[in-house]
This record gives structure tokens, sequence and C-alpha cells, in this order.
């Protein structure tokens, strides 16, 4: 797996007027054989969600599901513990 170093990646995000999300760990996921930033999944998950009305819980669930989606993170947990 290659490796990007950056100055730069923006992990703090505000989804509506009441609520923000910060994000830890990884700032690209592959995304069609490319890596894309982090923000690039935010936004999308912005657009496509009605965000305007979501709680907390609501808007961290439908994000979890947008991102367990992107990134398979229970097949790269179970391949890294195979090794």
């Amino acid at each position: 797996m290659a490796r990007i170093g950056s100055d730069n990646a923006s992990k703090l995000f505000q989804l509506n007027e009441r609520v923000g999300v910060a994000i830890t760990g990884l700032a690209f996921l592959h995304e069609d054989g490319e890596l894309k930033n982090i923000s690039k999944f935010v936004e999308e998950f912005r657009r496509t969600s009605d965000v305007g009305d979501l709680d907390v819980r609501d808007m961290a669930e439908k994000l979890h599901r947008l991102l367990d989606q992107k990134y398979n993170w229970r097949e790269q947990l179970e391949n890294y513990t195979k090794e």
C-alpha cells in the first residue's frame, strides 16, 4: 500500500447547523482503484443524505454505513489478523 505524506488533510467537518464530525485515522480511502481524500466521502454524505434534520445518533449511523460501504474495514481487519 502506498503511503501519501501530506501536511494538510481536513478531518473536521460541519454536517449541519448543529452537528460536526472529526475523523481520525486514514486521510485517504480507495475508491475505483484510486486513493481519495476522506473529505470527498464526507461531502458525498452531505449531498446524498438529508442532514439538515438529523440528530447526532442518526447522523453517526448513516455516516458509518456510508464509510463502511466505501472501506470494508471488517475485511481489512480479517486480512491483517491472518498475517
